[in-house]
């Protein structure tokens, strides 16, 4: 038996394959100029104001074998996660809730309009006064914040459902629980999930703010007591596992994204893009 080969199929993944290589080029020589612009600001503007790459990553390492790291990093995902897991519970079904009820939508836009607008730093005086610099006072912050995003992208999702599927769906007499299961969540699932990476970001952005500007326990309470010892190394170091607790936690976003909706045409066409 003679085994065809398509050649367009043989073209396309040779293709393929040529150009993941200056992808990850590209990415590493936007690193590599990334990197040295931060050594000549340091030659720049003194190492008492900006150390060195080689001294922040020696101060890194040294703080990576030391318990109290890992114990403000894990202070830092705590206040973020549980933050974030509050505000998708509430926002994410209230959100639903008021895009299905035209009444609900009209009604409430021009309040939601103006308390997302708020600036959530605006509300750290009276969390810091009602509870101390606590776990508590940072997730006012983190869960004001995270909430906005998680109800817009709610609201906007439950308008995109295609309006002849659900009429359908009413006519056919199926019960609301049966629309919601095969209708309605398979509808509003990708920009919900969207709504949870964006507001994953912001929720990391807060907590280390309400720690650094409050002294919440955690990473960012760790860069002011560093500055504050005149351990400028340290202190970059600490900034620099806040920048990659941010990466990791778009990382992760990003898979659980492409796992939970791969069905959806924009994670196909992303993936189909990456491979390309």
């Amino acid at each position: 038996m003679t085994t065809v080969i398509n050649p367009g199929l043989t073209a396309g993944l040779g293709a393929r394959a040529q150009s993941g290589a200056p992808r990850v080029v590209r990415r590493l020589v936007a690193l590599v100029i990334a990197l040295v612009v931060w050594q000549l600001a340091s030659l720049w503007l003194g190492a008492a104001t900006l150390p060195g790459l080689a001294s922040c990553l020696t101060a890194l390492g040294n703080l990576l074998t030391e318990r109290e790291l890992w114990q403000a990093a894990g202070d830092t995902m705590a206040t973020t996660l549980l933050g974030l897991a509050i505000s998708v519970v509430v926002a994410v079904p209230l959100g639903a809730m008021i895009g299905s009820i035209r009444f609900a939508d009209r009604s409430s836009h021009i309040v939601i309009d103006v308390l997302r607008t708020i600036p959530p730093v605006t509300l750290l005086p009276l969390a810091l006064l009602l509870y101390g610099p606590t776990l508590q006072m940072a997730l006012v912050l983190v869960i004001y914040g995270s909430f906005w995003p998680l109800l817009i992208h709610g609201i906007y999702a439950v308008r995109e459902v295609d309006p002849v599927q659900r009429d359908v769906a009413v006519s056919f007499g199926l019960p609301i629980t049966l629309r919601w299961r095969k209708l309605l969540l398979p509808s509003i699932l990708p920009m919900v999930i969207v709504g949870i990476r964006i507001s994953a970001t912001i929720a990391l952005l807060l907590a280390v703010t309400s720690e650094l500007i409050a002294g919440a326990p955690g990473i960012g309470e760790r860069i002011t007591a560093a500055q504050n010892a005149n351990r400028v190394d340290d202190a970059y170091a600490y900034i620099i596992c806040a920048a990659l607790l941010g990466v990791a936690t778009n990382a992760v976003m990003r898979l659980i994204e492409r796992r939970v909706i791969s069905w959806h045409p924009s994670v196909r066409a992303n993936q189909i893009g990456a491979a390309g």
